[in-house]
Formats: C-alpha cells, structure tokens, sequence
C-alpha cells in the first residue's frame, strides 16, 4: 500500500467517477494505491477505494480502468536525490571508482571522495548509474558534518578521527566527537573563517600546524573550502529539481526531473556551473534569472548550511531562491530568504 505525494506535498487520489485529483494535505482512503509489480520493471497503481487502476497519457490521468493495459503502467523515478553512495550489505564495503583499473570495485572502508559518488541517471529501464574519478588524495579530503539544530560543524578524517581542540590549543585528531570537535564556519564571500565554540578562530602557523588563535582574522585565519565530491550538481528545493522550463532555456526550480551541471572551481573559492546536456554555462540577466546559454563561467559562492543542504549566492550579491511558480533567480537578500537546496 502506497501514498502518492506531490513535490508540494499533497495527495494523488481518484474518485468514484475516476477523476485524480492532488490537494488533500492529509490522505484519506481514497489516497490509498496498491502498487504492483511487472517483470518489465513498471509498475501499476491500484485504488485501495475503488479497485481502478491510475492510467492515460500526457494531461489526461484517470483512474478509471478496470484492468492493466500498456496505459497503466509506470515507470518509477526514485524520490531521492540522484547523487549517491552504493554501500554492499554482504561485504559491508562502499563501490569506489579504481581509475588505475578504469572498474568499479567494491573495496572501500567509507565513502571518500568523489570516486565514491554515484549519479544515477533514470531511462526507461531503470537507472543507469554513472561514478565520478577524483585525484585529490585521502589524506586531503574531509567529510564536513553540520548540525542541522546548530549548525555548527565537525570534521571528519579517512581515519575516522574528528578535528579537535586539544592541549594547549594545538588542533589534534580525536578518536571520538566530543564538544571540543564542533565548529562554527563563518562565510566571508567566497572564504571562511572557523571558530571554536568560545569565538576564537582556527589558525595556521608557519610550519603549517593549525592551532586555535585570536579573536579578530587576517589572511592567517581564513580558509578555502572546495567541494569535491560534487563533480556533477544536482540541486533539489522543496519545490522540484533545478532544470530547464517548459519549451525555454531558462531554468525553474520546481521541475520533476533534475538538469545535471558540471561544476569547477577556482583559487579564489568560486564556483561555476555548465550544463552537461547543452555544454553552456549558467548565464544571469539583469532580473536575476539563470538561463542555460552563457559562453563564459560566471562566479557563485556555495555555503554549507546542512551535511547535504547548500545555498547559493549569485554575482550580483544576492542568494539564489525558488518559488512555487518555478521561479529561480538571484534575489534574496540575505541568509534567512536564501532557499535551502538538496544537492
């Protein structure tokens, strides 16, 4: 037994006359589907309610049909954000991309770095699924877990030791998280700086030891934060997935399938975004808009605001938000209007 929730949070029902409608908040027993199983890999919908099944084509969807045909069966998209990480349960291993081996193997210990990152990318079949080579080593790379409650930060090594304020306020590896591994991360455009829970900020000396320094920054104190494991973004709001609109080449923020952008950085912290199915990069107009045409990179700041929960901030200064109407532009003004995207 299913319920079938739109990305506005409402319910697929049929009534008794086969009419579908989505806008109860709350299902009732006419929101009720049993889903069942071809061996094709669709699957039909029947009303627990009235015994049709959910069928047609296009802007036509009843629930009127009295048995299965070619109209009343789907194909499934998975409700989760495309970009994963494959974890074997038999032998409790990650699949990592081997670019010596150019394979898939099934060897890793956690899933690190971009070589461990699948995108799945739906046919009609199914989903194929894609990983992603990475040539930053190991030892470089740090998983950030923010607090969704707090926001406050905690990294995390291959080890599995946690950054931690230790004696003498020298930054060490600690086994275990404890209060002294949680961290505030303060974006200065593309930068940041990290502070300790008393406000003191993380520092780097001259022969390159972090240690936990003074109140005030300078260039000492601030750091650049690259997100690697995100070779291909996909961004996702409460609204739907970022990607092209109907018949244009600008992009909405509430489509059902997601448009796929290859993102690079540079020195300085930036971020750049080209669309993988046209090769154009993220372009904005004067009103904010993104359209899918530009020539050249232009700059975003990413700030992490959860463990998979990003905001965008645009050229013109503003954060980029979504609206119901598919609406994707650089407009917010500040932090708290910026829309939290799924990436």
């Amino acid at each position: 037994m299913v319920h079938i929730r739109s990305s506005l949070r409402r319910y697929l029902a049929g009534d008794n006359n086969g009419k579908i409608t989505c806008d109860r908040e709350i299902p009732n027993p006419y929101n009720k589907f049993v889903m069942i199983m071809h061996p094709d890999g669709k699957v039909s919908f029947q009303s627990e309610e009235t015994k049709r099944y959910l069928g047609g084509a296009e802007d036509n969807i009843t629930c009127f049909a009295q048995a299965i045909s070619e109209s009343e069966k789907w194909v499934l998209h998975l409700a989760i954000h495309p970009n994963i990480s494959m974890f074997n349960q038999g032998k409790k291993k990650y699949l990592r991309y081997d670019a010596n081996e150019n394979a898939v193997q099934c060897d890793s210990e956690l899933p690190w770095g971009r070589n461990c990152v699948v995108t799945l990318m739906f046919n009609f079949k199914g989903a194929d699924v894609s990983v992603h080579q990475s040539q930053v080593t190991d030892s470089e790379i740090f998983q950030i877990i923010i607090n969704n409650t707090t926001r406050k930060a905690c990294f995390r090594a291959i080890s599995k030791d946690y950054l931690a304020v230790g004696p003498q306020n020298i930054i060490v590896a600690s086994p275990i998280l404890t209060d002294d591994c949680w961290f505030n991360i303060v974006y200065n455009g593309p930068k940041v700086v990290i502070k300790t829970g008393d406000g003191k900020l993380l520092t780097t000396k001259s022969n390159g030891q972090l240690v936990v320094g003074y109140y005030t920054a300078d260039t000492s104190q601030e750091f650049i934060l690259k997100l690697i494991n995100r070779p291909l973004l996909i961004l996702q709001s409460d609204y739907g997935f970022v990607a092209f609109g109907s018949g244009t080449q600008r992009l909405d923020g509430n489509r059902p399938m997601y448009e796929v952008s290859r993102m690079t950085s540079d020195e300085e912290g930036y971020y750049q975004f080209k669309l993988v199915s046209t090769d154009k990069y993220w372009e904005m107009d004067k009103d904010g808009f993104i359209s899918g045409t530009g020539e050249q990179p232009i700059n975003f700041i990413i700030q992490l605001v959860g463990s998979n929960v990003l905001i965008l901030k645009a050229p013109n200064g503003k954060y980029m938000i979504t609206q119901q109407s598919g609406d994707f532009k650089a407009t917010g003004e500040d932090v708290k209007t910026a829309t939290m995207f799924l990436y």
